[in-house]
């Protein structure tokens, strides 16, 4: 049994019955009570969890509320079944043991088992990642070393790339290696899907500054989506009808603000504004046409102009089916 189980096995405990023994820990995992002690003394250390001795009663307890560990059983269950879909499908996580699963599956207490077989945990479907091509990026990224690339674009056009792979991101289903691109003398995103060839080479990661990695960190955690970029702009879009109270309940970015309006007395109709940094207007702009008329765009203007052609050219394949 491992320590993870202990440590909740403890905390399950505490909250349930106010109180445990050393012993009765001991005695259930078939450890000694030293090593129990060494547990709480990691709970004392790591999490900071308030459990002392009670000297009245002779039992360890909670001096003080304690929320760290609360919801630790349903985080596992949903840790769990997100590992299951995943091993269904292997572009997601191409190197991923069952035996990984099973490890988190024995921590689940047994009573939550039953619960996991009547949640359905659905991934949506994903790009294919070769598993040589998810190596490479990986071992080019241990050991710092340049990759040679045989990319093609959305546009089916071929280019070959020298590309220092930074960061390697999953985003909605599919992989993407973000890094610097000797081609473009930039920081560039790649879909790793695209990636047709891929050799290591021999040629180390070049020094781009001392910012340099604040510019990566810079350009992952602004734009929107993973249509990433250090210069943004702000994007406002305007929600009406049953968009507001979708669009309510989601974070499209960790810099999103939102502000409702009620029309109230006038016939005015309610609405909600949502602004947000962004770097490329191209997924934004397909999840504004998401919404049909529910959704219209207000800021940039060049994101307003991308939404009106891309209605009027719509509008001119609809009348062709006439």
């Amino acid at each position: 049994m491992s320590q993870t189980e202990r440590i909740l096995f403890i905390d399950r405990k505490l909250r349930s019955c106010g109180n445990f023994t050393v012993k009765e820990v001991a005695d259930y995992f078939e450890v000694s009570e030293r090593q129990v002690k060494r547990d709480i003394e990691y709970m004392r250390d790591r999490f900071e969890a308030p459990i002392e001795w009670n000297f009245k009663e002779k039992k360890y307890i909670y001096a003080s509320s304690f929320e760290r560990l609360k919801f630790a059983d349903q985080h596992l269950i949903l840790a769990y079944l997100s590992m299951q879909s995943m091993l269904k499908n292997a572009n997601y996580f191409p190197a991923v043991s069952s035996e990984l699963l099973q490890n988190l599956k024995s921590q689940i207490p047994k009573d939550y088992l039953k619960v996991c077989g009547r949640i359905l945990y659905e991934i949506p479907a994903a790009e294919s990642l070769e598993p040589e091509i998810f190596t490479g990026i990986c071992g080019a990224m241990r050991d710092l070393l340049c990759l040679e690339l045989v990319y093609t674009n959305t546009k089916n056009e071929l280019s070959e790339r020298i590309f220092e792979p930074c960061n390697l991101i999953n985003y909605g289903g599919n992989w993407y290696v973000v890094g610097f691109d000797y081609l473009r003398n930039e920081i560039r995103t790649f879909n790793a899907a695209r990636i047709k060839k891929l050799s290591l080479t021999k040629k180390s990661f070049e020094r781009h500054g001392d910012d340099f990695e604040q510019k990566l960190k810079n350009y992952i955690e602004n734009g929107f989506g993973i249509f990433l970029g250090e210069k943004t702009e702000n994007v406002k879009i305007r929600f009406y009808g049953k968009a507001v109270q979708i669009v309510k309940t989601q974070k499209w970015h960790p810099k999103q603000v939102m502000s409702e309006n009620f029309g109230g007395e006038g016939g005015k109709e309610d609405f909600l504004e949502l602004n947000f940094p962004a770097a490329d207007m191209t997924e934004v702009l397909s999840k504004i046409l998401s919404f049909g008329k529910n959704a219209v765009p207000l800021e940039p203007q060049n994101l307003v102009d991308l939404w009106k052609a891309e209605i009027r050219k719509m509008c001119e394949i609809a009348g062709g089916y006439r």
